[in-house]
């Protein structure tokens, strides 16, 4: 994900996170499937591991703005998900 375009400023809350060791279909089921059937979509992280993380950021996004809950997970780095940059805010 690191070629990505940096996201255009529109002037209101964002992040512009990456995730090492993902491809494009990490952020699906297809990863999970894929570990399970032995199949090489070119993610070094396991399936398990990239649903865990997308689980947990979109929660914490959701929890942020529809909840109003202060999330330290989206304004700084977790040792808890290392292989995650907040590339933008």
């Amino acid at each position: 994900m690191a070629n990505a375009a940096p996201p255009m400023d529109t002037g209101g809350w964002r992040r512009w996170i990456t995730v090492a060791g993902t491809v494009h279909n990490s952020f699906t089921d297809y990863d999970a499937l894929a570990d399970e059937a032995g199949l090489d979509l070119g993610a070094t992280m396991t399936g398990t591991r990239s649903i865990e993380i997308t689980r947990r950021y979109n929660l914490a996004m959701f929890d942020r703005h529809l909840r109003h809950l202060p999330q330290p997970l989206l304004d700084s780095a977790s040792s808890r998900y290392p292989e995650v940059t907040i590339v933008a805010k």
